[in-house]
């Protein structure tokens, strides 16, 4: 089998090019292989940034909420001692304790989320200012408690109470500003996060359908070249086979034209003999010939059958493949989910944000405007994430029709092949 080998270089060339078949099939399947894995790479990690980003809409949230709750106690301070200066009843002085209480409360809830230099800065003037205003109420309830209510009226008339209270609304206005521009600073980084990984994973599925349907096309052009050569082949055989027949029966015509020849004259017998025997040295050759023929013919047909499991072996192969981008496109379908389930829980944020904005009153107007701008982002990420999921439907249905008709080609091939086993 070397020695055939090697004395036939046209099979040292097929076999290359099947090589050099292969090869291709090999790199044009890797392509949109690796295509659908960078874009994996890259929303996962878009994917990341929004997560990160709603954290920080949520803190910012948090340290608004918690400096409302701070400005609410320190004016419930600023009523209930006012009040008990002018009715010195205890229970004005058991709800500034409660209301200094819950200033003390969210202020601690707030020492290890504020991150921004300048908003510490504040955070630490507003408590500042809430310890001075307890220590002038408790001089208030010290020269009352004396009874020298004309002194505690004298202090409370210098307004140091009313000084400290308008310090304190002020820096904390100026703290919920700046936190709100940091919100919808972090709003919108996350919508524009958000968008680009929804552009990024519609282009990467449309890119790896057209790459996908390129490549499937340029495979069955070539499988289809080959089946074509093939049987061109075959039918080359079959003409040689044909030729070599009709030799064979000019032979044989001879033949009998001899012989009859030889019985109808009996004076030219050793001469018809000679002849006769002349002839049959000759169909001897020509049936050498047919068979050297024939023994030809037999090999190519060896030889088609070859080229033709070794094209059902690569339409299998591309079946294969074929389900493997199937599988691709069903985890780009779950992305999808993914991003729907996101839009979803950013809907609901933006829902507590709504309720907890209420809850604020007038300090939550403005981040009540932010929570609906985020709700109508979440819809428009639930609208695009169905959308895409169309998409991935529309491409199960492009493969599922190529594995039809790449079945029905690997029915084909088996069929061809069992008719020639049977020829033969």
């Amino acid at each position: 089998m070397i020695n055939s080998f090697d004395k036939n270089p046209s099979d040292k060339k097929h076999l290359l090019s099947q090589f050099k078949l292969r090869t291709q099939m090999l790199f044009g399947y890797g392509i949109p292989v690796f295509m659908f894995a960078v874009s994996t790479y890259i929303v996962y990690t878009n994917a990341n940034k929004v997560f990160e980003a709603f954290n920080q809409v949520e803190s910012v949230q948090k340290n608004i909420i918690e400096t409302d709750n701070m400005a609410l106690s320190g004016s419930n301070m600023v009523a209930n001692s006012r009040g008990y200066l002018i009715a010195e009843e205890p229970q004005y002085l058991d709800l500034y304790q409660q209301s200094w209480q819950g200033f003390q409360d969210a202020s601690n809830s707030l020492d290890n989320t504020i991150t921004v230099d300048e908003q510490i800065k504040r955070f630490e003037q507003m408590k500042e200012i809430a310890k001075n205003y307890n220590q002038y109420q408790n001089q208030l309830v010290s020269l009352l408690g004396q009874g020298k209510r004309k002194e505690a009226l004298e202090l409370f008339k210098t307004g140091v109470g009313s000084k400290l209270l308008l310090d304190f609304l002020t820096i904390n206005s100026e703290f919920n500003d700046t936190e709100i521009k940091r919100l919808n600073t972090e709003n919108t980084q996350a919508k524009n996060t958000l968008q680009n990984a929804i552009n990024l994973l519609i282009f990467g599925s449309i890119i790896s359908a057209l790459t996908a349907f390129i490549i499937a096309w340029l495979i069955s052009s070539l499988v289809s070249r080959k089946i074509s050569q093939a049987i061109e082949a075959i039918d080359n055989s079959s003409l040689e086979i044909n030729v070599a027949v009709d030799q064979q029966e000019k032979i044989t015509s001879s033949q009998a034209s001899s012989v009859n020849e030889t019985t109808s004259t009996m004076d030219e017998l050793e001469f018809s003999a000679k002849q006769a025997s002349e002839q049959a040295e000759t169909s001897t050759l020509g049936a050498r010939q047919v068979l050297n023929l024939a023994e030809n013919g037999n090999q190519l047909v060896q030889q088609t059958l070859t080229e033709i499991n070794q094209t059902k072996e690569k339409v299998e192969a591309i079946a294969e493949q074929i389900l493997r981008l199937s599988e691709q496109t069903n985890q780009i379908g779950n992305i999808s989910q993914l991003v729907g389930d996101l839009a979803n829980q950013t809907n609901m944020l933006a829902l507590n944000a709504a309720v907890e904005a209420v809850r604020a009153g007038e300090y939550g107007k403005g981040f009540s405007v932010v929570a609906s701008e985020i709700r109508k982002l979440a819809d428009e990420s639930q609208k695009s994430a169905h959308q895409i999921n169309n998409l991935v439907m529309g491409i199960k249905q492009s493969n599922n029709s190529t594995g039809v008709v790449t079945e029905a080609g690997i029915k084909s091939v088996e069929n061809t092949v069992d008719r020639d086993s049977k020829t033969q």
